[in-house]
């Protein structure tokens, strides 16, 4: 094999393993993790399509919790239904445009 095959070979595994993988802010993929039900340390977008519903509370009892700032990757769900943001001061950035299926949003 040539040394250029051998790097066109390289380039396309690299390029087809991150083919598929969603883009999330890193807050915000920690609030989200528990969409990813196979494991594999990865949303898929067929895992994102399952959800229905979103519910983001930013204080709790005990005070203050860190969380994200920006929702990048919300755009991946696109079942989402309803959307609930309870408490969060720090939020910089939203974009739902994407979120076509969105019947209800709460923001408190």
């Amino acid at each position: 094999m040539s040394f250029r095959f051998t790097l066109i070979v390289i380039f396309l595994l690299l390029t087809c393993s991150a083919f598929g993988q969603l883009d999330f802010d890193a807050k915000f993929r920690g609030e989200v993790n528990y969409v990813d039900t196979d494991g594999d340390g990865e949303i898929s977008q067929a895992e994102a399509d399952v959800i229905t519903e979103l519910k983001f509370i930013g204080f709790g009892p005990l005070g203050f919790k860190e969380t994200f700032n920006y929702a990048t990757g919300i755009e991946h769900f696109r079942n989402l239904k309803t959307l609930r943001v309870e408490n969060h001061k720090y939020i910089v950035e939203m974009d739902l445009s994407m979120n076509k299926n969105l019947e209800t949003i709460v923001v408190t």
